[in-house]
């Protein structure tokens, strides 16, 4: 999946365009072939808009695939206890399941995780997902992964900010941080659209 396609389809996440994630996937699906992830999303979608039943239905097409089982079993819960008529039994193996996946999540699993759980105001899990990662690289992203990573734990902060009427002076003092950082890195920036959204963001913030 391009960049220019996972930073559209985040950006849809957070505004809570669903409707319009779902038909992104499903567009490049059609030119490109079914992709996990873009299935992952379009699972996502489904489940935002029809609940659990439907999601959980859906996900079968990704049963068996353990770099998903995290993130699917996170999103998966979070309908479950929101549905008309939870199913408790299925609630309770799916939070045993997620105890023992996070222990041996891969770090690609792990940004997943961490973007779904940013989306759904899990912010605290999702700030720890993103540290074990960034603390890998002492902060300091180099790969994809690592730039995702930091890019979510910094999706925090702005969300945090947006939603705080007085904001905390050191919530302000780290993002003012990662800005310095994110200018003395352009070149990587270039290279992913949600970076840039999120420079901006930032921006605004501290303006």
């Amino acid at each position: 999946m391009s960049r220019e396609v996972k930073s559209q389809i985040y950006y849809y996440a957070r505004k809570g365009w669903y409707q319009h994630v779902v038909s992104l996937c499903d567009q490049v699906m059609s030119k490109k072939g079914k992709d996990p992830t873009l299935l992952f999303w379009k699972g996502l979608g489904i489940g935002m808009l029809h609940g659990f039943y439907e999601a959980k239905s859906f996900f079968e097409i990704l049963k068996g695939r353990r770099d998903f089982l995290l993130p699917v079993s996170t999103l998966l819960l979070h309908f479950a206890k929101r549905s008309e008529s939870p199913d408790e039994e299925f609630i309770y193996a799916s939070e045993s399941e997620i105890m023992v996946a996070e222990e041996s999540a891969k770090d690609t699993t792990l940004v997943l995780t961490a973007r779904v759980c940013l989306l759904l105001d899990a912010s605290m899990k999702s700030f720890s997902f993103c540290e074990r990662i960034l603390k890998q690289c002492s902060d300091l992203p180099s790969t994809p992964v690592e730039w995702e990573a930091k890019s979510i734990h910094t999706w925090s902060l702005v969300k945090e900010c947006n939603n705080t009427r007085e904001q905390r002076s050191d919530t302000r003092s780290q993002l003012q941080e990662v800005y310095n950082y994110f200018e003395a890195q352009q070149d990587a920036l270039l290279l992913d659209p949600d970076l840039l959204i999120l420079q901006s963001e930032i921006k605004l913030i501290l303006n």
